[in-house]
């Protein structure tokens, strides 16, 4: 029907947290990074492979590209989050070296339950089902790891992840220390 295309795509993205500045500080610089700049590109893509598909008859899109980067974005997508949120990304091992949270502890942090974050239930679960639980798709850690063949790369993968990516768009924030 044409609904789907990158100007409306971009234009509603545009109008969500991933198109505001978040300030970091990387070696005393200060520098705004803005999250939808990850992920332009290979919904660009991925868009462009759907028109292909849709206007050239026998066509087969390309979905690895788009796949691969969408899918790792997502937990730099969900830091982002956690920055705005003012939640830690980092732990202090017991040998008071600093190392990045993974997926299933910067999701647990998320759990509204136990910390007053606002994030669904329902989101969080979706996100571990098809980003990092065994039992579902696990697409993180199988593109992370190199465990997918290029005929595993899969229309539906893709929705999923691009779901996931919608649904992260719902959420507002309070403006705070980190704009």
């Amino acid at each position: 029907a044409g609904k789907i295309s990158e100007t409306s795509i971009n234009s509603f993205l545009e109008r969500t947290w991933l198109n505001e500045p978040i300030r970091r500080n990387y070696n005393n610089q200060l520098f705004a990074v803005v999250p939808l700049e990850l992920i332009k590109p290979a919904i660009k893509h991925f868009l462009a492979e759907l028109n292909r598909w849709k206007n050239e008859p026998g066509y087969i899109p390309d979905l690895i590209l788009a796949t691969d980067s969408l899918t790792l974005k997502i937990e730099a997508l969900l830091r982002y989050m956690c920055d705005k949120l003012s939640i830690s990304t980092f732990k202090l091992r017991d040998d008071d070296l600093v190392m990045e949270r993974n997926l299933d502890e910067i999701l647990a942090s998320l759990e509204h339950e136990k910390y007053n974050t606002n994030f669904q239930e329902d989101d969080r679960r979706f996100i571990k089902f098809v980003l990092s639980e065994k039992a579902g798709e696990n697409l993180r850690n199988r593109v992370a790891h190199g465990l997918m063949d290029s005929f595993e790369y899969s229309f539906d993968k893709i929705i999923l992840v691009f779901t996931i990516i919608m649904r992260l768009t719902k959420y507002r924030f309070q403006t705070g220390n980190n704009d």
